[in-house]
């Protein structure tokens, strides 16, 4: 990945490795209803509202936008997305907007 990414994520945090395993399996059930992929969409919306933003989607379900000159992925398979190189007032108003749906702005160790 770039050298300046964030995650945005249901969970506080980077799961820790024993719990790799359970993780997967609750993760791909909870993928399940879209529940959680709306509330990602939602954040596109809403950041559409004060930046510039281009929002692609592949045959597969991958979403990958362009917001404020920053790129953002949502793979179909994840729960979470991440931000490459956002600028200071991007990422600022990522983590308010985030926050208010009830998701998490982390940088990941490197």
């Amino acid at each position: 990945m770039g050298s300046d990414y964030w995650i945005i994520d249901v969970l506080p945090c980077q799961v820790r490795p024993e719990f790799g395993e359970s993780y997967s399996f609750l993760e791909r059930y909870c993928l399940k209803d879209g529940r959680v992929h709306e509330r990602f969409r939602e954040l596109l919306l809403k950041l559409g509202c004060y930046f510039r933003i281009e929002v692609r989607e592949n045959d597969g379900g991958d979403v990958e936008a362009v917001v404020g000159g920053a790129r953002m992925t949502l793979d179909r398979d994840d729960a979470y997305m991440t931000l490459y190189e956002p600028s200071d007032e991007l990422l600022e108003m990522v983590k308010v907007l985030a926050g208010a749906g009830g998701l998490f702005v982390w940088k990941p160790p490197q």
